[in-house]
């Protein structure tokens, strides 16, 4: 394994970066607790891990990738933030590791 990307970063409107390695420009926010990264450098999807740990105690992180073009391309990882009932604006930071199976 192998860092590929990590970030940590400040949510809310108008998410930004603290820190940034691996992931392109801006974030996208599609809505409270919903956002989009997008890798600088595509991965198979089945060859990496992600991890998101976030910064409020009472708010669960969870997170998927979105393979695009129909290919096993690895571009984009969607965060979300699940408070007690609803999505939530909360920092968080991200992890992405990957391996070469050869």
């Amino acid at each position: 394994m192998y860092p590929a990307a990590a970030a940590t970063i400040n949510a809310g409107v108008s998410p930004t970066y603290v820190a940034n390695e691996g992931f392109q420009g801006g974030i996208t926010r599609a809505a409270a607790g919903d956002y989009v990264l997008t890798l600088e450098t595509p991965y198979a999807a089945d060859e990496i891990n992600i991890q998101v740990t976030c910064a409020e105690v009472a708010v669960s992180a969870a997170c998927n990738g979105t393979v695009l073009g129909g290919t096993s391309a690895l571009t984009t990882i969607r965060v979300t933030m699940q408070g007690p009932s609803t999505l939530v604006d909360a920092d968080f930071y991200i992890a992405v590791t990957a391996y070469d199976p050869n």
